[in-house]
Parts: structure tokens; sequence; C-alpha cells
């Protein structure tokens, strides 16, 4: 069971997370040998997304991973109320995703907020 965790994106602002992944009973996750990848979508029924991004992982063995957006990433993101989730997954020699674990660790809601100061150049 992933762990449930919300998150809060200003539109045209960078954003930035550092997440821990844990099993059901609070205990991290060892990711090492994994990838890690995200999704943001409106709904989770969705096909399209509304931005992939690949977070970043710090620290394999306790599984802790920073996503990060640049500005110019969240600025496309519409303002709304939207879900995302972030699973790892093997990958094989040819260094894509081979199907064999994949696992979802994070998930959770995306408020995405509108900026309210803007450049006038």
């Amino acid at each position: 069971m992933p762990i449930y965790y919300n998150l809060d994106i200003i539109q045209g602002s960078s954003f930035s997370a550092r997440l821990n992944a844990k099993n059901s009973v609070g205990t991290a996750i060892d990711i090492t040998g994994h990838n890690v990848r995200g999704t943001i979508k409106n709904r989770y029924s969705d096909t399209t997304a509304l931005i992939a991004f690949i977070p970043t992982i710090v620290s394999s063995t306790v599984g802790t991973v920073d996503v990060i957006l640049s500005g110019t990433q969240t600025a496309i993101l519409p303002i709304t109320q939207a879900v995302y989730d972030i699973e790892m997954y093997r990958t094989g020699a040819n260094g894509e995703d081979d199907d064999s674990h994949v696992v979802k660790l994070l998930d959770g809601k995306v408020n995405i907020h509108p900026e309210v100061t803007t450049s006038t150049s």
C-alpha cells in the first residue's frame, strides 16, 4: 500500500519536495536497483497526463526521493485539484522498464494554485 501524501504547487513557481517511501507499517522501502517515475493527472481514469516527471533518488536504501519541477513546468499546469503517483520499477538489459517489478510508492492529491505576481517585461 503506497503512502498517501498531498502536494501543493503554485503555477509558475519552482516546486520541490523530499518524499520518503514507506510500507504499511511505516518502515522505509529499499528501492535499490530500481528507477522511479511519476505522473500528475486530472483524474485517475485519465489516459493523458498533465505532466510526467522523473523523481531523483536521494537514498535508495531508505526510499528517499526528490520531486522537482521548474517554474516553466508548473506554469503549464491548470488550476485544479489533480492526482499523482510515484512508482518504482526495474529496468532490463535495454535500460527500459522490463515490467518485472513495478510498485506504487506514493500517491495523493495535487492542489495547483494560481500565481498572483507575474513578470511584466
